[in-house]
C-alpha cells in the first residue's frame, strides 16, 4: 500500500484559502437614476511573467479634489463581478481613477508524483492567497473617468506587470499599500507568503480605451453578464453617447459628450458625431506618444481645426463630397486601426448620411466584430431603423448571427424597437 504525502507551497508557501466574496448575488439592486456605472477589465501579470490572472476587485478612489487621485485616505471597491469583468454600480456622479486591485485566492494542479522511499509518494501542490496590488502614479493618472447621472463609463481594459519590490514603490503605490493592506505593507516577502496575503505593485503593460474595446465590452456586458439583469442591461445598452463610446473632452478622457440624433437636426447631429469620432481618434493618438495627461487637451485643439475645415467645405450637409469623403477615409483608417471602423460608429449613432458614405467608399455591411456582431445588429439594437433601412438596401444579410446566436431581428425584439422589427420583418424574403 502506498503513501502519499502532499505538501501544499505558494510563491513560498502559501496556505489555501477559501476566496472571499466581491460580487452581489443576484438579482442586483435596481439602478437608481440619480447614479452612474463604470466598467473595466484587469489582468495582471505575475512577478513569475508566467501566466496571468484577472482581478475580481477593483479600488476605486472618487476625487473631491485633484490630491485625492494619489493620496485618498479611503476606496470604493468594485460590486459586482462575473469573471474578468469588474463593475461599479450606482457609483455617485463624480471623477474616479482606479488605484488597485485584488487577484482572488487560486490554486493550481497537483504536480505528479514522486517516489521518495518503497510505498512513499511526494506530491507538490501550489496554492495562492489573495494579493492586493497597487497601481502606479503615472497609470493612475490613465483611469480617470467622469461619471454622470444614468452614464454608463468605460474605464478601460488593462494589463499590468506586477512586483514584488514594494521598496520601489512611488508615492502613491506606497499610500495605497497603506490603504488596503497595511500589515502585509510593513512585512518582507517570506512572512507574507506564511500570512497568505501578498502585495504587489504593478505598471501598466497597455490601457485600451477605444471604441471597439469600449463596444466589445459592453456588447458582451449585455449579452453574457447581465443577461438575467434586464434593468442594467437596458441601461448599457441605452448609453448616452455619440459613438457609444466616452468621447474624451478637455479635462477627462473619460468624460462622455452626449448627443442625441432625435433631439438635433440631421446636420448638427452629424457635425456633432464627426467631433466626437476627431476627438477620440486624436486622443488615442496622443496617448500613443506617451503624452498621457496632455491628450485630451491635444485632440480638443487638433479637432478645432479638423472640424473648422469639415464645416468651411459644406461636409455636414452633404458628406459625398471628395474633401469630405477624404477626410472620412482618414478617420476609418484610424478607427480600423483599433478594431472598429466608422460604418460602425455611424451604425450605432444613427447617422445614416455617414452610413450612406461609407458604404459607396467600399464599405463592408457585413463586417463582424470580435463579437460576432454586424452593423445591422448594432443598429437594429439601438433602434436606428433608417440605418437599418440603408444597411438591408445595401445587402447586409439578416440571418447572420452574433456568437450568441442572435440575429439583428433578435436583437431588435429584445430591445423592444418595434420599428426596427417591423422593418426587418418586412425586408425578409420569406415574410
Amino acid at each position: 500500500m502506498k503513501t502519499t504525502i502532499a505538501v501544499a507551497c505558494g510563491l513560498f508557501v502559501l496556505p489555501l484559502l477559501a476566496p472571499l466574496p466581491s460580487a452581489k448575488p443576484m438579482p442586483l439592486e435596481t439602478p437608481d437614476p440619480g447614479s452612474g456605472m463604470v466598467g473595466v477589465r484587469v489582468k495582471v501579470i505575475p512577478p513569475a511573467r508566467i501566466g496571468s490572472s484577472y482581478c475580481d476587485t477593483v479600488y476605486f478612489v472618487r476625487m473631491e479634489t485633484d490630491a485625492d487621485r494619489f493620496g485618498a485616505e479611503s476606496v470604493i471597491d468594485s460590486d459586482y463581478t462575473d469573471g474578468r469583468d469588474v463593475y461599479l454600480l450606482n457609483a455617485k456622479p463624480g471623477r474616479y481613477v482606479a488605484v488597485g486591485c485584488r487577484l482572488a485566492p487560486k490554486s493550481a494542479p497537483a504536480g505528479p508524483m514522486t517516489p521518495v522511499a518503497p510505498g512513499f509518494q511526494v506530491g507538490v501542490s501550489f496554492s495562492a492567497g489573495p494579493a492586493t496590488v497597487t497601481f502606479a502614479k503615472a497609470d493612475i493618472l490613465q483611469t480617470e473617468v467622469a461619471v454622470s447621472a444614468g452614464g454608463v463609463v468605460f474605464m478601460g481594459q488593462i494589463e499590468a506587470h506586477s512586483s514584488t519590490k514594494t521598496g520601489e514603490s512611488d508615492e502613491a503605490q506606497a499610500h495605497y499599500l497603506q490603504v488596503l493592506a497595511p500589515e502585509a505593507a510593513h512585512q518582507g516577502s517570506v512572512a507574507r507568503a506564511f500570512s497568505g496575503h501578498m502585495v504587489y505593485t504593478a505598471a501598466f503593460k497597455s490601457i485600451e480605451r477605444g471604441r471597439a474595446a469600449e463596444m466589445t465590452f459592453w456588447d458582451e456586458s449585455i449579452e453574457k453578464r447581465f443577461i438575467n439583469e434586464p434593468a442594467w442591461a437596458s441601461r448599457i445598452a441605452h448609453r448616452s453617447s455619440a459613438l457609444g463610446v466616452a468621447a474624451a473632452g478637455p479635462t477627462s478622457m473619460g468624460a462622455t459628450r452626449a448627443t442625441s440624433p432625435a433631439a438635433t437636426g440631421a446636420t448638427s447631429s452629424n457635425d456633432e458625431f464627426l467631433s466626437a469620432v476627431c476627438v477620440e481618434v486624436n486622443t488615442v493618438k496622443a496617448r500613443a506618444t506617451g503624452q498621457a495627461k496632455e491628450a485630451p487637451e491635444i485632440a480638443r485643439l487638433v479637432c478645432q481645426t479638423v472640424m473648422g475645415d469639415w464645416r468651411s467645405q459644406r461636409c455636414p450637409e452633404n458628406p459625398d463630397q471628395d474633401p469630405c469623403k477624404k477626410r472620412l477615409a482618414s478617420f476609418d483608417g484610424s478607427l480600423k486601426s483599433s478594431g472598429s471602423s466608422m460604418l460602425f460608429a455611424a451604425a450605432r449613432a444613427g447617422q445614416t448620411s455617414i452610413c450612406s458614405a461609407m458604404l459607396d467608399m467600399g464599405g463592408d455591411p457585413n463586417a463582424v466584430t470580435s463579437s460576432g456582431r454586424t452593423p445591422l445588429m448594432i443598429s437594429a439594437h439601438e433602434g436606428q431603423v433608417e440605418v437599418v433601412r440603408t444597411l438591408v438596401a445595401a445587402g447586409a444579410d439578416l440571418n447572420a448571427r452574433n456568437s450568441a446566436g442572435s440575429t439583428a431581428l433578435d436583437l431588435a425584439t429584445a430591445a423592444g424597437k418595434a420599428d426596427v422589427v417591423e422593418a426587418l420583418r418586412n425586408a425578409a424574403p420569406d415574410k
